[in-house]
């Protein structure tokens, strides 16, 4: 700031180091990209979904197992791609009273038409009371289930 007082003028300035701020910066970005690379690079289906069951953000697994493009399956409603709607609803209702879901079995209907098999543990992020998303594991476990089905079949027969 400049300052003049008759004929004499005087600069007046603040310096502050802001090297710990930067530095805290840059350790917050690189945290958020390996979360980021974390949940993208995941070898089982992650997705979120928020109250009222639509899907939020999905990574490329999820995106695999049902063989929908990125844009087919995020902004949906979950009960698009299972093959139960009573599942779904039963999924629903646990999660949104504060259950966590561990390992629950659900079908679910890929692009193609056909049903997979997946193995779901799923729980809420809440904030203050608040229904912030839905965390969903999926883990595709369709031959086991079509494994089992072939020993009980040739039990049977």
């Amino acid at each position: 700031s400049r300052m003049s007082t008759g004929e004499s003028t005087q600069f007046l300035g603040f310096i502050r180091d802001i090297t710990a701020r930067k530095e805290a910066e840059a350790a917050l970005r690189r945290s958020e990209e390996l979360l980021t690379d974390f949940f993208e690079n995941a070898a089982v289906g992650l997705h979120w979904f928020d109250k009222n069951g639509t899907i939020v953000r999905a990574n490329q697994a999820q995106i695999d197992m049902l063989g929908y493009a990125a844009d087919e399956y995020i902004g949906r409603h979950i009960s698009e791609f299972h093959a139960d709607s009573s599942v779904v609803d039963d999924l629903l209702r646990r999660l949104t009273t504060g259950e966590k879901l561990h390992n629950c079995e659900a079908r679910l209907r890929c692009r193609d038409g056909s049903i997979r098999w997946a193995l779901i543990s799923s729980n809420v992020l809440w904030d203050k009371g608040r229904f912030i998303h839905a965390r969903c594991f999926m883990r595709d476990i369709t031959e086991r289930k079509l494994s089992e089905q072939e020993l009980a079949e040739s039990k049977a027969g």
